[in-house]
This record gives structure tokens, sequence and C-alpha cells, in this order.
């Protein structure tokens, strides 16, 4: 089981589309409301890796509603020690991240895909590989928007720029206007091309699984996310 706090939803969806692209698995994919609408209604039992990117109280209440169902758990979330009272984390097995937005999201979402990757073959899995080891995204992002749009893909590095630069982002299906950055991919262009036309369009021309994670990658490498705010 796959779950999820705050913009660790882009990370889980991303581990999910991998296995399922990779492994041809269906790996479910739950949210912090699982505590109370899934769980006491499944059985117990099983791995559960929860990309805690969120509110730690919401992490630790879904850590330990996933432990009393008898889950065996891996958190990704930032360091204890930053999480003050919170600190009870620190009994759970942890992947630490570090605590700013961008950076947080690509060790999240490298995880994430790698966690998919272990044991994949095929000419996917080796590129994916490749582009792993050499993070790398050559955009031009605009400066002037009010709400970050994205395609499915891109959710993590959308969720992770709206937290730095303290923008809404919304799912494309659900953006009803206002000057938009819209992220998506050259695969899935094609639904968000009538967006184009009002809009700033940056579309990642990498496999969908890597795209948000060299969009991460090169906005750390720019002092964008600190000119941008506001």
């Amino acid at each position: 089981m796959l779950s999820y706090t705050g913009k660790g939803s882009g990370a889980a969806k991303l581990a999910a589309a991998a296995f399922a692209a990779l492994k041809g698995e269906a790996v479910p994919v739950v949210g912090p409301e699982a505590t109370h609408h899934v769980l006491p209604f499944v059985g117990g039992g099983g791995k559960a890796v929860v990309f805690g990117l969120g509110d730690p109280s919401d992490t630790l209440r879904l850590a330990e509603a996933l432990k009393l169902m008898g889950y065996e758990l891996l958190l990704v979330r930032p360091a204890a020690r930053l999480l003050g009272a919170l600190s009870k984390l620190e009994v759970y097995e942890s992947l630490e991240v570090p605590p700013d937005p961008i950076s947080s999201a690509l060790e999240a979402g490298k995880f994430a895909l790698e966690l998919a990757l272990e044991g994949s073959e095929g000419p996917r899995a080796e590129r994916l590989r490749e582009d792993l080891r050499d993070l790398r995204a050559e955009l031009e992002l605009p400066r002037e928007f009010d709400v970050i749009v994205y395609t499915e893909s891109m959710e993590l590095a959308a969720l992770a720029l709206a937290e730095a630069l303290r923008k809404p982002a919304v799912h494309a299906q659900h953006y009803y206007g206002g000057r938009a950055l819209v992220l998506t991919t050259t695969t899935e262009e094609a639904w968000v091309r009538r967006l184009s036309l009002k809009n700033k369009l940056v579309s990642v021309p990498y496999d969908p699984l890597i795209a948000p994670l060299s969009l991460l990658a090169s906005l750390k490498l720019t002092p964008y996310t600190e000119a941008g705010r506001g």
C-alpha cells in the first residue's frame, strides 16, 4: 500500500504509476482520510510506504492507524528533529528528506521511482535508471501567473512549486480561470493544449515517470523559486 500526506500525493501516485507501467502491478494509493474511510474496512498486514510531506500531525495519525492495522511501515518525511512535539515519528522506520519544498519533493520522487525500478527489466526501466543518474531539464518558466495548473504526471512538481511560491495549484480538470502556469508532459499535452491560448504552457519532453523529477532538479539549480515568490 502507498499513502501520503500533503504534497506526498504526487510521490505516491508516481510510485503507483511506475509499478503499473514497469511491473504490471496495481498498488493501491490512499490518502490521510484512509484512517476513517478505508483502513477500518480492509484486512491489515503487508507493507506500506507513507510519503509524509504534509502536516506532521496528519502523518503521525496515518502512521499510527496503519501500524494498528498490522502494516509494516516506512515513512518518507522531513527529519524528526524539525517536528518538535511530533518527534514520536522517530519510532517508525523512516527515510529522511530535506525540509524545503523542492528538495523534499525531489528526494521523495526519486525514492518512489526507485521502489518500482527495483527488479524491473526492459528498455524503459534502463532508460529511467540512466535518467535518474543524470536528471536535467532546461526549461524556461514564466514569472507572472496566479495559479499552477498540472496534468496527472506533473502533480509532484506542481505541488512543490506551489508550496515554494505560495500559490495555488489545481489539476487541469479543475481549472476555471486566472493567469496560469500549465505544467504537463509531451504525452499529456493534448489534454491542456486549449489552455495554451491564454496561459503559459510548459511541456516537459521526457518520460512521464521522470518528467516531474527533471523539473524539480532544474528548479534546485536556479533562483527561480525565490525570485518568483509573491
